[in-house]
């Protein structure tokens, strides 16, 4: 899902990646790449990070919605026609803006469509 933050520049970053990628990602970025051990003491899940806790709170089910359909790559009209000969890609839209709610049928059906836990979108 792509998102755009203004966040403060960062030069270090951690991440996991297999030893079978390093050479490569050291052929690319050369010295600038350095090879620490984690810290099992300084590690958190992301889960656990303020980051996550502050987006989740502002990711409503409208832009749940929005988001999941984006990242697989699907228009309104798509998942309207997904959704049955009822609904219009006014609908998804109005649902995605927060003007139309999400009744739990219709999250079990964008759930099935999106291949999303129901949750999200409740």
């Amino acid at each position: 899902m792509p998102v755009a933050e203004k966040a403060p520049l960062t030069t270090d970053v951690t991440i996991k990646v297999p030893r079978s990628l390093l050479g490569e990602i050291r052929k690319r970025y050369g010295k600038r790449v350095r090879l620490v051990e984690p810290d099992a003491e300084k590690s958190i899940s992301i889960y656990e990070s303020a980051w996550f806790k502050r987006v989740s709170a502002e990711l409503t089910p409208g832009r749940a919605l929005r988001a999941y359909r984006e990242n697989r790559g699907l228009s309104r009209a798509e998942v309207a026609a997904r959704l049955g000969p009822a609904a219009r890609k006014t609908h998804v839209a109005d649902m995605e803006a927060g003007r139309r709610g999400i009744s739990k049928d219709m999250a079990k059906k964008l759930a099935a469509i999106l291949n999303a836990p129901v949750a999200r979108f409740l």
